[in-house]
């Protein structure tokens, strides 16, 4: 397997960001277009439109990094709980619950990241954490096989050389 340069590996993660910032772009786009359906999203309500919630859970997926919420379309308490996040991290009373009036300010926070660049560092500090991730999973899996093998040959060694008969 060939190995690749600094240069070229750099060269990817500039494609890839370019990729990621084309994909934010596209779902910034359809979130402006996205025609508002419901009167008001909450928690279990029988009326929630599933394109609305679905629209917003993407939303807030994009907007608060270190949380994450299935995009199944049921505003659930996953939902809730982070529509009550983002409404105290911008100044508005978290009661949970997602209008129009809301959702314009979703949107408005999208752009503005999209336009800071933020999304692009977001994706980086990702990437590298998901790096170590898998470097903490990859020692932890060392650590364990080594403690089995050690394990492993101490019953060994106990079954093939038993303790000498005391002789009374």
């Amino acid at each position: 397997m060939a190995q690749l340069t600094k240069g070229e590996i750099e060269r990817m993660d500039k494609d890839k960001i370019r990729q990621l910032k084309k994909l934010d772009t596209n779902f910034i786009e359809k979130a402006k277009n996205h025609l508002w359906k419901s009167e008001i999203l909450r928690r279990d309500h029988p009326a929630n439109d599933d394109n609305d919630v679905k629209m917003v859970q993407a939303s807030l997926n994009r907007l608060m990094k270190e949380e994450y919420v299935p995009e199944n379309g049921i505003f659930g308490h996953f939902t809730e709980t982070l529509v009550k996040k983002l409404q105290e991290g911008i100044g508005l009373f978290p009661d949970g619950t997602v209008n129009e009036p809301f959702w314009k300010i979703m949107k408005f926070e999208l752009e503005k990241r999209l336009a800071d660049g933020r999304f692009e560092d977001e994706e980086r500090k990702k990437k590298e954490k998901e790096i170590l991730r898998q470097k903490i999973k990859e020692q932890q899996n060392e650590e364990a096989k080594a403690a089995l093998n050690q394990l492993e040959s101490q019953i060994f060694m106990e079954l093939n050389n038993p303790p000498p008969a005391d002789n009374i």
